[in-house]
């Protein structure tokens, strides 16, 4: 059987500018909270690492702030700080020398304001932070050009560290969006009014990275395929855009995902209100624009069935999975050897967007280990001594607490007041639009039962019915 097994469009390779992609999966930019003062930490690498480890074939980081006055809060990398340049080399080595692309999204907040004030807020027109409301300073075509400047410097740093490429950020509203978007940019200089001034910008960004780093430099875009708003980036006008900066042929792929900070928030992190690869049309619309650039999707791609039918029905060419790798780092490595009922599903409720938006680092309710070293094909520690070991009530946590036990050698019985596993939870799972917490119990029951946890049901707590005369 070739590597993929029947998923042989997502685990072919993939030429993305001067590099080859083992496979067509990517870890899209996350934002975990594990920085600290503005300062790559072990856990940052850690979680980038241990996917590439998991076998993804293109691993970005998250937001890389290029302007050290625009920043949101301390857990945010400022890459133009030199004193980062050695967690930026260690991260580059444990995830190339895994096999993945490391990519660094470059980016900029411009206007918005996110968890607290920034310095100064930089804006490109007068129209307050449709989030916040706060008003920018309105950036000068000089100022706007220094900034462009920063991108590139960075760029460089990342380069000269390691980094097979960059993704500019131009998304969810930030800087790069409010350039593009004729819904924010009202300026009348050079970067503003017609679309070919409003993707100048980019344009000038992009041909200066690949002047400073050379041809095999991955320069990608993230920008919105839809931005959710009256006068914005719709399809049609995403479509042109992309037209425009494919003809260049310096971007090397452009990725796509949807919302900015106003009420279209929502739909840039689909939870499981959404459908499976809900901008999946979007995305085929699209793709053609491109003209051979390769595309990725973004946006509720949970199962590797999903990810394979999106590539083979030309919606991208590949694809981004940030919940999905964020339950299971070895969701690839998993789904190449044809074990994907052992990856460990995301339940897409949010909870991880909750904690980050939260101030707190990132957090999966079902994967305990996330971004700690080992993660990746995790075992549980054998028991010096084994014992026998009950386990009472069968929901989540009681199911993991089995598995685990008996993963560890242990002699296993795990007690359920009802026929069904999976408790209280059930209660939830009949709710409308709350199923998807049963892929959970049903991989949680999966694994207690290979690892041979006995499941025995005690209807009424195993109480025997007595009569009054009984003593």
């Amino acid at each position: 059987m070739s590597e993929g097994g029947q998923f042989t469009r997502l685990f072919s390779p993939l030429q993305v500018g001067g590099r080859t992609l083992r496979n067509r999966i990517a870890l899209p930019a996350t934002l975990t909270n594990y920085g600290a003062s503005n300062r790559i930490t072990p856990r940052w690498i850690n979680f980038l690492a241990e996917r590439a480890k998991g076998r993804a074939g293109m691993v970005i980081t998250e937001i890389l702030a290029v302007d050290p006055a625009a920043l949101a809060q301390g857990a945010i990398i400022t890459a133009s700080d030199p004193a980062n340049e050695e967690g930026f080399k260690a991260t580059a080595a444990e995830v190339e020398g895994q096999g993945a692309c490391m990519v660094g999204q470059l980016w900029h907040p411009g206007r918005q304001q996110l968890w607290s004030p920034i310095w100064s807020p930089k804006g490109i027109s007068d129209q307050p932070d449709a989030y916040s409301w706060t008003v920018p300073h309105v950036m000068s075509t000089d100022e706007l050009r220094q900034v462009a400047d920063r991108y590139v410097d960075v760029a460089g740093r990342l380069k000269r560290c390691g980094f097979g490429g960059v993704e500019l950020h131009g998304a969810h509203g930030y800087l790069i969006t409010q350039i593009l978007s004729p819904w924010s940019n009202r300026r009348n200089d050079k970067y503003g009014g017609s679309l070919d001034n409003r993707v100048r910008f980019v344009r000038e960004v992009a041909q200066a990275i690949r002047q400073t780093c050379g041809r095999d430099f991955v320069i990608g875009l993230k920008m919105p395929g839809d931005e959710g708003v009256d006068g914005g980036i719709d399809p049609e006008e995403a479509a042109r855009i992309t037209t425009l900066l494919a003809r260049d042929r310096v971007l090397d792929y452009f990725a796509y995902s949807q919302g900015n900070f106003t009420l279209s928030l929502e739909t840039h992190v689909p939870d499981m209100y959404f459908r499976h690869g809900h901008f999946l049309d979007i995305h085929k619309k699209l793709r053609p624009a491109a003209s051979g650039t390769p595309v990725m999707a973004i946006g509720r791609i949970a199962a590797p069935a999903e990810a394979e039918a999106a590539i083979a029905d030309g919606a991208c060419d590949f694809v981004g999975l940030t919940r999905a790798l964020i339950a299971d780092a070895d969701w690839p490595a998993k789904a190449r050897d044809g074990r994907v009922g052992e990856i460990r599903p995301s339940s897409y409720d949010n909870f991880c967007w909750g904690e980050i938006h939260a101030g707190k680092p990132l957090a999966e309710v079902n994967n305990p280990q996330l971004g700690q070293k080992g993660e990746s094909d995790w075992r549980t520690p054998v028991a010096l001594k084994k014992r026998r070991i009950a386990v009472v009530g069968a929901g989540p946590a009681g199911l993991q607490a089995a598995a685990v036990a008996a993963q560890a050698g242990h002699d296993v019985t795990l007690f359920s007041r009802s026929t069904q596993v999976g408790g209280k939870l059930n209660w939830e799972i009949s709710l409308p639009g709350r199923s998807e917490y049963q892929g959970l119990i049903a991989w949680l029951e999966r694994q207690a039962r290979k690892a041979g946890v006995k499941i025995e049901s005690r209807p009424n707590g195993g109480r025997k019915n007595y009569t009054r005369d009984q003593t």
